[in-house]
């Protein structure tokens, strides 16, 4: 049985005194093998979820086969483990002819207004005609990791629906999610937007349409409109793309588009939050054409209103280096948190975390950026 160890680093801002100070560094081996997507500071503790494997000795086959298990789990505030919890379906008898014989996974997560959290993923089975088919997993658990349902939606006949970004809507007291469409042969043909209500039922879905979009984070406001951000692939060969955001009503009719009208750029927007003035942040990263399709030298902040008017555009620059994976959380004040991956690209060495703080016109308070030491990889989601 293979073993890996997964790395969280959890910091703690003091952004009035423009410092950081890190709490805490710690390693957790999860046996077996094991993979954090995302991790959240929900009520006094942390919540991550992602993915384990294991290698199974299959009996019918002979074979050595692995198997995957969505997976939850609870941090305290000092950086102990405080339970896992790990959620699969049955082995399939396929496991010989493919290289797994079913995995399941948690991309993301949110809590609803009851301390409910809500983890959002992916079954992987074998279709109709020996394709792969995703097939929509969500969790339900309540405030101590004790789950209330495990439910599966197949939703589009031999195809699936990936997950992505998720939020909630405390006044409708539903989640939304968006992510993308597969077809049988398990390529990406589509993006999403549905909604579930807390029971786990599914409320509405709603496809766009637009086979080169490529949707990644979703927030609504208090009248149940959508905003969603991506980005258009306009060439996949040479890494074209440009980043958007939509507006949509609770129906899913477009209301405004905003595109970053970048062309002949990589261009790839990440994440979208609303800052605590009411209007809209973004984070996009940007890069020369072929740099690679989630790569790039800069990164943008974007900030708009709810009409889509732009307020400002701040860039931030970094010569032969690779930026990408960037996410941006807004603090209880007024400041703004980016967290991303950063590499070097002309002595490449190990992949660094950074972690970069704003205040709200979008102006550098400080930036830090953490190695392993060892010369492995360090990431912060």
């Amino acid at each position: 049985m293979k073993k890996a160890i997964f790395i969280i680093s959890i910091f703690i801002v003091a952004p009035f005194f423009c410092k950081s100070q890190v709490v805490f560094d710690k390693y957790y081996n999860i046996s077996p093998e094991s993979y954090l997507f995302k991790i959240y500071p929900f009520l006094d503790h942390f919540t991550f979820v992602g993915q384990t494997v294991d290698y199974v000795y299959d009996s019918l086959t002979f074979d050595a086969v692995n198997q995957a298990h969505a997976l939850i789990g609870r941090i305290d505030s000092n950086g102990n483990l405080i339970d896992t919890l790990y959620f699969s379906h049955p082995d399939s008898i396929m496991a010989a002819n493919f290289p797994f014989n079913s995995s399941d996974f948690f991309y993301s997560a949110v809590m609803d207004s009851s301390k409910n959290i809500y983890s959002f993923g992916g079954q992987i089975e074998f279709n109709s005609i020996g394709k792969l088919r995703y097939m929509l997993k969500v969790v339900k658990t309540d405030s101590n990791g004790i789950a209330f349902w495990d439910k599966i939606f197949p939703l589009v006949a031999d195809s699936g629906w990936v997950p992505l970004g998720v939020t909630y809507n405390e006044k409708a007291n539903k989640i939304y999610f968006t992510g993308y469409v597969t077809n049988p042969n398990g390529n990406i043909v589509d993006e999403f937007i549905a909604s579930i209500d807390t029971s786990g039922q599914i409320i509405n879905s709603y496809r766009l349409n637009e086979p080169n979009l490529r949707l990644q984070s979703i927030i609504t406001d208090s009248l149940q409109n959508l905003y969603v951000t991506g980005y258009d692939i306009l060439n996949y060969q040479l890494g074209i793309t440009n980043a958007v955001t939509y507006k949509l009503d609770s129906t899913g009719n477009i209301i405004w588009k905003y595109p970053y009208n970048l062309s002949n750029k990589l261009n790839i927007a990440n994440g979208i939050i609303f800052s605590t003035d009411g209007n809209i942040v973004l984070v996009y990263c940007k890069g020369a054409p072929g740099s690679g399709i989630f790569h790039g030298n800069q990164y943008h902040l974007l900030k708009i209103d709810t009409a889509g008017n732009q307020i400002w555009d701040k860039t931030f620059h970094y010569t032969n280096s690779d930026i990408w994976n960037t996410t941006l959380y807004q603090l209880p004040n007024t400041n703004l948190i980016h967290i991303g991956l950063y590499r070097d690209t002309v002595s490449p060495g190990p992949i660094a975390a950074m972690l970069t703080l704003f205040d709200s016109s979008g102006s550098v308070l400080w930036d830090r950026y953490f190695y392993n030491t060892n010369g492995s990889y360090k990431v912060l989601y």
